[in-house]
């Protein structure tokens, strides 16, 4: 799920506009709430009850995802750490370009 900065920040000050009020559907207070943190617990606290019943089964799939090392990511993370090796090479090999050049240069000619 995605879901934009103004957005979030309109669910979350409760209000968008000229002051009209906002209260996210359920599926979007579950998955804020994973994010941030909170227990379907706190969301019944609260009468959102329908949110904490969807935010239990989001931890459900992720329990499930971990316990087959097949934990969901963002596509754009899951790029990132395809590359990560690949990039601590680049950077490995570019301060020992630096290096060298500094060397050289310490060398005289």
């Amino acid at each position: 799920m995605r879901l934009g900065e103004s957005r979030w920040y309109h669910i979350e000050g409760g209000t968008e506009g000229k002051n009209q009020p906002v209260v996210a559907p359920d599926d979007t207070l579950a998955h804020m709430a994973y994010v941030v943190g909170l227990t379907p617990d706190r969301l019944v606290s609260v009468g959102r009850e329908g949110a904490a019943e969807i935010l239990e089964e989001i931890h459900r799939q992720m329990d499930a995802g971990a316990r087959r090392d097949e934990t969901p990511v963002d596509p754009a993370l899951r790029r990132l750490m395809e590359l990560w090796p690949s990039l601590r090479e680049w950077q490995r090999q570019s301060l020992v370009g630096i290096a060298r050049e500094m060397t050289s240069d310490l060398a005289g000619p």
